[in-house]
């Protein structure tokens, strides 16, 4: 857990951190976490927030449950 809360931690200073996948979602970013993790989130310039869309295992099929999620 302190693994991905260290990941979690940059986002207040590097919110675009990630790689874009629009091809899952829009405005989605995906980063590799805690070694076999991955964080999924999407950022809001306007009102300066993160929003975490999910925390999984890298070898599921995250992306089409991220796709799947409202």
């Amino acid at each position: 857990m302190a693994e991905f809360r260290q990941t979690i931690s940059q986002f207040e200073d590097f919110p675009h951190i990630g790689t874009l996948r629009h091809d899952i979602r829009p405005n989605l970013r995906a980063i590799p976490a805690a070694g076999k993790g991955v964080i999924c989130f999407t950022v809001d310039d306007e009102r300066r927030t993160v929003l975490i869309i999910a925390i999984t295992y890298a070898g599921a099929d995250w992306s089409s449950r991220v796709a799947e999620r409202d």
